[in-house]
């Protein structure tokens, strides 16, 4: 494991500042995606990268990229270990946005930089990025502000930033947002979570809206009880996690909790059998921009707020919450920071030392005008640990590798959400070696020679599984 402990990073300014993503680094350090501004001032905005070490003693901030006005909203490492971000530019006087996209490497120099364009629509937000086959999908809305038009975008680019197509659906209603976005279980489709697109679902609630992988549209269903700040993740290869805002069902004071299922393809939810998180008698609210994550399915983390107060600078504080669920998502513990300021929870990255890393951005009514400062918190395994004497190592992954024996490429199946996978020679030759983010991948090896090789799946310095594989 790296030899990472807790810490707490706290960067207060008077300008207002959020985090939008979190991403753990091969050395692991990680790096925080957010920006400084706000839409009030848009000559102020930069697109935020900070870069923290293992232990949080040694930061790096790089502020915007080629002087321009930027927010950024997500980020990934890409195979070759560069880093790609995700966001808008802004062109003054008027500061209409365009889709921003860059390449930087691991000094955080950029390399590349493009931007697309959606005709007719001047601002472009909630941006998400899916890993796919040699690039990339990117999706979110698009608005126009006087009429409060907001559609769904989308763009697929090559690990080289080259556009391979781009597509903007204006037939689904004024949506309000793009919550997340999954791959179908096959890669054949496009998932996109959201709510408010009354052309498909005319109650106007939370909707699945289904596209196939050149942006056309094929069916949409409703997410029934769900109440927005939505995140889904494949938990299994027919299954997957589902999170959202809930009522609480039961009598009392309260007006929503964290709600998680386990759900299939269909995404016929049965509230009766939704996991309640948080408290019966306060708010509680799924962290904005990413809630759950986990490492391998036994291990699960959830990150929100507790005791919400619904406005934009409360005069009140409240707390981060911070819990684990098993495989059958029973909780293992929830912990709450805070109680000293106003928080807004927006990411949780399960950790390769079995710990995690949260972001929020906090407001103090007693101290601070309007604007929020940045929070990042750093919990190792021990940590938690140390009040859960029922927190265990997770068990052994379930790795399937086919066809094996095959030709010029196999598939890798693996619990691992997110690892390493490398390929040798037995002498010891290293011939590929590549991140794996979803539980389905697929490897092409068109110029590996005839033989046997091996393989090992890891995360950070630990490895999960390892084993053979042949070439014809």
């Amino acid at each position: 494991m790296w030899p990472q402990h807790s810490f707490e990073f706290v960067r207060s300014t008077t300008i207002n500042e959020e985090i939008s993503d979190l991403e753990e680094l091969d050395n692991g350090a990680f790096l925080a995606i957010g920006w400084e501004g706000s839409p009030s001032y848009p000559e102020l905005n930069k697109g935020l990268i900070i870069k923290i070490s293992p232990s949080g003693d040694t930061v790096e901030y790089k502020y915007s990229l080629e002087n321009k006005n930027l927010y950024f909203y997500k980020g990934d490492i890409m195979n070759d270990g560069m880093y790609i971000i995700v966001g808008s530019v802004l062109y003054p006087p008027t500061y209409i946005h365009d889709l921003y996209i860059a390449k930087l490497d691991t000094n955080l120099i950029m390399q590349k930089s493009i931007t697309i364009n959606f005709q007719g629509y001047p601002y472009v937000y909630g941006q998400h990025l899916l890993k796919a086959e040699n690039g990339y999908y990117i999706t979110g809305f698009v608005s126009d502000p006087p009429e409060n038009k907001r559609h769904i975008f989308f763009a697929r680019i090559d690990k080289s930033l080259n556009v391979i197509r781009k597509g903007l659906n204006d037939s689904l209603g004024n949506g309000n947002t793009v919550w997340d976005v999954e791959f179908s279980n096959d890669s054949s489709d496009l998932w996109i979570f959201g709510g408010g697109y009354g052309n498909v679902n005319p109650a106007g609630g939370e909707t699945r809206i289904v596209f196939d992988t050149n942006f056309n549209y094929k069916h949409a269903n409703d997410l029934g009880l769900a109440s927005g700040y939505i995140d889904v993740e494949w938990i299994t290869d027919t299954t997957l996690l589902f999170q959202s805002c809930y009522p609480f069902l039961e009598p009392g004071p309260q007006d929503q909790d964290i709600g998680i299922i386990e759900t299939d393809s269909s995404f016929l939810i049965d509230s009766a059998d939704i996991h309640y998180m948080g408290a019966t008698d306060t708010i509680d609210y799924p962290a904005w921009s990413q809630s759950l994550d986990f490492r391998h399915p036994d291990s699960i983390f959830y990150a929100g707020d507790h005791d919400v107060f619904p406005w934009f600078y409360p005069d009140v504080y409240n707390y981060i919450m911070v819990g684990q669920l098993d495989r059958s998502l029973e909780p293992r513990f929830e912990y709450r920071f805070g109680g000293d300021r106003y928080y807004w929870t927006s990411n949780i990255l399960a950790t390769s030392d079995g710990g995690c890393l949260v972001a929020a951005s906090t407001y103090d009514y007693m101290t601070q005008g309007y604007e929020k400062d940045i929070y990042i918190l750093k919990l190792k395994k021990e940590d938690l640990i140390t009040s859960s004497p029922d927190l265990r190592s997770p068990g052994p992954l379930n790795v399937k590798l086919y066809p094996n024996p095959g030709l010029d490429h196999f598939t890798l199946n693996s619990d691992l959400k997110r690892g390493v996978f490398k390929l040798y020679s037995m002498e010891g030759k290293l011939w590929k070696s590549l991140r794996v983010k979803e539980r389905k991948t697929k490897i092409d090896v068109p110029n590996l020679p005839s033989g046997i090789y091996y393989y090992t799946i890891s995360s950070g310095s630990q490895v999960h599984e390892s084993g053979k594989w042949i070439k014809y």
